[in-house]
């Protein structure tokens, strides 16, 4: 069973200091993080108005097994790659693309060790709060 957290909520609702909490406890929340401790991860692949008004679940399910695995620091084969790059430039709205960056981000294979303990912060995770139980009922989640 995965030792996994997932935190959303609205903006200002103390998000980041519950991820400083877990992250106290050994957590890994992410290798792309911004000053609010948002995981861009996150932000790149799901906060996108016109994906979230189009996705189909086949499609928000690549995305999520996407961001889990980065969550986990487990290798992307290249076709994961790829599609995480081409989501990120249909996203630059919401996270510009600069593609020298995300691909360092995307280095495999991981130089540290994997973690027993992950997850990630981003408020707009409420709103696929229901495809992720779907995709796995394991997954807690953490409203703030």
């Amino acid at each position: 069973m995965d030792n996994n957290i997932t935190i959303g909520g609205l903006g200002g609702s103390g998000t980041r200091m519950v991820v400083e909490i877990f992250q106290a406890q050994g957590f890994f929340m992410g290798n792309d993080l911004i000053d609010s401790l948002d995981n861009l991860h996150f932000t790149r692949l799901f906060k996108n108005p016109d994906f979230r008004n189009s996705a189909d679940p086949s499609e928000i399910n690549r995305r999520l097994t996407l961001l889990i695995k980065l969550s986990k620091k487990e290798k992307l084969d290249k076709s994961e790659k790829d599609h995480y790059l081409e989501v990120s430039k249909q996203n630059e709205k919401f996270c510009p693309f600069i593609q020298d960056h995300i691909e360092s981000k995307l280095k495999n294979p991981w130089i540290s060790a994997k973690p027993k303990l992950w997850g990630w912060k981003e408020p707009n995770t409420h709103i696929y709060i229901e495809e992720l139980l779907n995709y796995n009922s394991a997954i807690k989640y953490l409203h703030v």
